[in-house]
C-alpha cells in the first residue's frame, strides 16, 4: 500500500528528504505523496521513514486507494518498475529520526517565540465615517413639505393636555430646527398653503407633478415628506414576580399590577428632487419607549423618541462617525 499525507500537514518538509523514492514533494499548501513512487520503504527499511519524522501524530497514514502488490519482501510499485527502495538500508536509521524530530520541535518552538517580533500588531480605536443616505451636493436649498398623520395621537381618555397636539407641525419644526442647526443646507420656507392631493403615501409618491410645482415655487433643491405617527398607549398590566414571605422565609409567585405608559413614534421619511419630481429615498424610522404612569408625559414622550432617533436622521444628510476597533500589523 501507498501512504497519503492528510489535511493535518503543517508543512514542516521533514518528510521530504527521508524518502528513499522521492515521492514526496511540496504542493500549494501541504505535501503530497506519489502513490506511484510510494513503497512504504518497505524492502528498505523496518518502518517508513516519513512517518517516524512527521511530528503530527496520524498525518500520515495508509492510502486505501492505491494498493501495491508485495514480492520478496519489498514493495514493487504500480507498473513494474523497481524502485529506489532496493537500495542498501542505513545501518542505524534510529539517530536520524530521533535528530530530525528534535529540529522540527527546534524550528516550531523558534518560530512561535519570534513570532511577535516578526508579525506584531496592537489594537487601535478608530472613528470611521458612515456616508450619507444622500448625496446633498448640488442641492443645498431644502424645504420641507406636510406630513402625512397616519393615525390619531394618543388613546387615552385623560390625556386632555394633547388633544390640540399638531403633529405634522411638530415633526416639521424638529426637522427645520435639526437641519439647520447640524448640516449646511439652507432651509426654505414651506407656503401655508400647499396641501397635499392625497394620504396614501404610494400615489404621493409617484405624483411627480405636484413635487415639481413645490419644487418651482419654493425653489428648492431638495423636498421632504412622508407620513408620521405617534400613539401613546396604557401599557398597565398584571406581571409575575417573586415575593419572599417573612413568616416562613419561602418563595412565592404572585401577581401584581404594574402601571405603565407606552409611546410609539414612527415616520417614514420621503425625499423627492426639486425639480424632476423623481424620489430620492424613502427611509423609515421607528422607535419605542416605556415610562411609569405617573411619569408619562405626551410631550416628553414624543421628544424623547425623536431625541433618540436625531442620529439616524442626520445620517441622511450629513456624514457621521462611528468608533471601532481595528488591529495594526508591523
Amino acid at each position: 500500500m501507498a501512504l497519503w499525507i492528510n489535511e493535518d500537514c503543517i508543512s514542516c518538509g521533514a518528510c521530504e528528504p527521508e524518502c528513499p523514492n522521492e515521492a514526496i514533494t511540496q504542493g500549494e499548501s501541504i505535501y503530497v505523496i506519489d502513490p506511484a513512487k510510494c513503497t512504504e520503504c518497505v524492502g528498505a527499511f523496518d518502518t517508513s521513514k516519513c512517518v517516524d519524522v512527521c511530528p503530527v501524530d496520524g498525518c500520515i497514514i495508509p492510502d486505501p486507494n492505491h494498493v501495491e502488490s508485495h514480492e520478496a519482501g519489498r514493495t514493487v510499485p504500480r507498473g513494474g518498475e523497481k524502485s529506489r527502495a532496493d537500495a542498501a538500508p542505513r545501518a542505524d536509521p534510529e539517530p536520524r529520526t530521533l535528530k530530525a524530530r528534535r529540529a522540527v520541535a527546534a524550528g516550531l518552538v523558534a518560530l512561535a517565540l519570534a513570532g511577535p517580533l516578526l508579525a506584531g500588531s496592537f489594537e487601535v480605536r478608530l472613528k470611521l465615517p458612515i456616508r450619507p443616505k444622500l448625496a446633498v451636493t448640488g442641492r443645498e436649498r431644502i424645504s420641507i413639505a406636510p406630513f402625512i398623520v397616519a393615525s390619531r395621537t394618543t388613546d387615552k381618555k385623560d390625556a386632555v393636555r394633547i388633544q390640540d397636539f399638531d403633529l405634522d407641525a411638530e415633526i416639521r419644526r424638529y426637522l427645520g430646527k435639526l437641519l439647520q442647526k447640524r448640516t449646511k443646507m439652507t432651509l426654505v420656507t414651506m407656503p401655508a398653503d400647499v396641501k397635499l392631493p392625497t394620504s396614501n403615501l404610494k400615489d404621493l409618491t409617484e405624483n411627480t407633478d405636484f413635487w415639481r410645482g413645490v419644487g418651482a415655487r419654493t425653489g428648492a433643491d431638495l423636498i421632504l415628506g412622508g407620513v408620521v405617527d405617534f400613539k401613546v398607549e396604557n401599557k398597565s398590566g398584571y406581571r409575575t414576580e417573586e415575593y419572599v414571605s417573612p413568616i416562613d422565609r419561602r418563595t412565592y409567585y404572585r401577581q401584581v399590577l404594574v402601571e405603565s405608559t407606552g409611546f410609539t413614534f414612527d415616520v417614514s421619511v420621503l425625499a423627492v428632487d426639486g425639480r424632476t419630481g423623481a424620489q430620492l429615498f424613502l427611509e423609515n424610522f421607528h422607535d419605542q419607549k416605556e415610562k411609569p404612569k405617573r411619569a408619562a408625559d405626551e410631550m416628553a414622550g414624543l421628544f424623547e423618541n425623536l431625541f433618540s432617533l436625531e442620529g439616524q436622521l442626520l445620517g441622511l444628510f450629513v456624514v457621521r462617525e462611528r468608533e471601532a476597533n481595528r488591529y495594526v500589523f508591523n
